[in-house]
């Protein structure tokens, strides 16, 4: 597996430039400005500012990261390759800026997360509480993407909300002061029992109101409430929740209900005292190279920007320079291909992503992008989700989702991807197996990844495993998004009836009987299941007591008690709870021999 690189995104597609010997001054108005390129461990600048200036950026950001790590593992090699672009003036930044999801342009700066690579985009004046407070926020998200597991979301928004506040001052790393807003918000509107809070899943956080307010608290009180008592069980409460059902996790973590510690959430806001964190950390702002920035670096830089920041036609401007500059090198054409896919040119797009991978792109999302825009370019409308893709098409998308999840296993989208592929594939592959085997180990608690190794069991004839699989992906301690759970419902009804037809196929076999009765009943214990789950399992009991019936039958009809075998394949036959299948078999068997 290859780990992304967190060295400067423009690396490859420099050493590109050099040997082709191009030098293509930038279009942009901003590069009229001498630039400067810093190079720190992990991540890249490009910086209309003086030297001193970009390395006190610099510095700072880099004790951020180092003030990450001592809350949270993480692998730097496995952080996703971060730009940032410093602007001396803010009308230099202004066509740069997010057009983003938080309404309204954010004039002052900008943190754009892109699923493989992030970038940062400020101007000097960016100094205001909220913007460091937007970066730093984001950044906490670009740092826990490469967390050997998915942290629950609240966990996450509320590190991105404490350490929102991060500074350092007179050499010493800060974080954890209170912010006003969500003080503000909590005691207006209230908090929200924990036992609702907690099982808010990722998919609805940006729709639940509070949440990160509520979210900013429950981390500040586990962290610094009651003079950090509550820390250690905090730890033991994240241990637990990753092995079973939240309730018994927090039970036996906090030895509490959920409405003593909400309580303690509530008097702990309205107390009024928020402890801060003071960490000694080291400036290595000296130890980072800078230079004369390329033009190339500036010019790729500018592109990245203005893509994150949802301005295309700037960012179409600098990614036909850039693959001016270098048409051998994959990156210019990912860039392309995102922005005529988000023009709706799903065309334009799969050529410039073909592009890409043919000049050898290791970005993961030039490869499930291509799978996803062959999904959508070629499903049958109305069609069964085992029948959306034609064989042959489908088995090429399945393993251009598994190169993906191999360049990058914490990528979620994929593994729905692969499931749909899959579902259509003749033959499955190790490299299916190997694919959703990473997505085990890097997303522990993701439903979708067993939604796949349900499929792949499936695919192999087990539906035993197959429905148990897709049983356990929408229960605890599991997390499956909300507009996938009608996906994955109506996936465990077709297959229960599929395994129905397997046992209608074997009505002269008794052997199997027992073992179809127990399965049933295991499954109908389990109060997760949809309404419509429970009713079909309701009605297989009386198919498979169907199935003993004309079983009876038959061994009637063996014993020589032929009147007994007709009166039990009527039976059977005018049954019309049963399946036509079963009762066409009764009929046939209740014909004289």
């Amino acid at each position: 597996m290859q780990a992304p690189s967190a060295r400067f995104a423009a690396g490859s597609l420099l050493a590109a430039l050099t040997v082709l010997g191009l030098s293509v001054l930038s279009r942009a108005s901003a590069a009229e400005r001498p630039w400067l390129k810093l190079q720190a461990t992990r991540f890249g600048m490009v910086s209309q500012l003086g030297e001193q200036s970009t390395r006190q950026w610099a510095g700072e950001f880099d004790q951020f990261i180092d003030a990450m790590h001592q809350l949270y593992a993480v692998k730097d090699v496995e952080l996703l390759p971060l730009t940032v672009v410093l602007f001396d003036q803010a009308r230099d930044f202004a066509p740069y800026h997010s057009k983003g999801a938080f309404g309204g342009a954010n004039v002052a700066g900008f943190f754009g997360n892109q699923g493989t690579w992030s970038v940062i985009g400020l101007a000097r004046q960016a100094t205001s509480a909220d913007t460091r407070r937007t970066v730093y926020h984001e950044a906490v998200h670009w740092f826990l993407s490469a967390a050997a597991t998915q942290p629950p979301p609240w966990f996450e928004e509320g590190i991105a909300e404490v350490f929102s506040t991060f500074e350092v001052k007179s050499g010493k790393a800060r974080w954890g002061a209170a912010i006003q807003d969500d003080v503000d918000y909590l005691r207006d509107y209230g908090i929200q029992p924990l036992d609702e809070f907690l099982r808010i899943v990722k998919s609805d956080v940006l729709h639940t109101q509070g949440y990160y307010p509520q979210a900013w608290l429950f981390m500040h009180y586990m962290m610094f409430g009651d003079n950090g008592a509550n820390l250690p069980k905090f730890r033991e409460f994240l241990r637990l929740r990753r092995e079973t059902d939240l309730d018994t996790a927090f039970a036996q973590a906090f030895g509490k209900t959920y409405k003593d510690v909400t309580a303690e959430l509530r008097a702990y806001l309205q107390g009024g005292r928020y402890r801060m964190a003071l960490l000694d950390t080291t400036d290595h702002s000296a130890e980072m190279t800078t230079e004369h920035a390329p033009p190339a670096a500036v010019e790729f830089a500018l592109a990245r920007l203005a893509v994150a920041g949802g301005n295309d036609e700037l960012g179409k401007r600098h990614v036909e320079t850039v693959v001016q500059m270098a048409p051998k090198a994959p990156q210019g054409y990912e860039l392309r291909a995102a922005l005529a896919r988000r023009a709706g040119d799903a065309g334009a797009a799969l050529n410039d992503l073909d592009q890409a991978i043919t000049l050898g792109s290791h970005d993961a999302d030039t490869f499930s992008t291509k799978a996803f825009l062959l999904i959508e370019s070629n499903q049958r409308d109305g069609a069964r989700a085992d029948e959306l893709l034609p064989h042959d098409l489908a088995r090429t998308i399945a393993d251009l989702f598994d190169r993906s999840i191999d360049l990058r296993p914490r990528s979620r989208n994929s593994y729905e991807g692969l499931a749909t592929a899959l579902l259509n594939v003749q033959v499955v592959t190790a490299e299916d197996d190997a694919a959703l085997a990473a997505g085990r180990s890097a997303l522990p608690s993701d439903g979708v990844v067993l939604v796949g190794q349900g499929v792949v069991a499936r695919q192999r004839g087990n539906f035993a495993e197959a429905m148990q699989l897709l049983r356990r992906a929408r229960a605890e301690p599991f997390d499956l998004p909300a507009r996938y759970r009608p996906f994955a419902t109506n996936l465990y009804n077709a297959w229960l009836v599929e395994w129905l037809a397997t046992q209608v196929q074997r009505l002269d076999d008794t052997s199997h009987i027992a073992d179809s009765r127990a399965f049933l009943e295991e499954e109908s214990k389990d109060t997760s299941l949809a309404e419509s789950s429970l009713n079909l399992i309701k009605k297989l009991k009386g198919e498979l007591s169907g199935i003993e019936r004309f079983q009876a039958g038959l061994a009637a009809r063996r014993e020589g008690r032929h009147a007994d075998a007709d009166g039990i394949f009527a039976e059977v036959a005018n049954d019309s709870s049963l399946s036509p299948p079963l009762r066409g078999a009764a009929r046939s068997a209740a014909r004289p021999h």
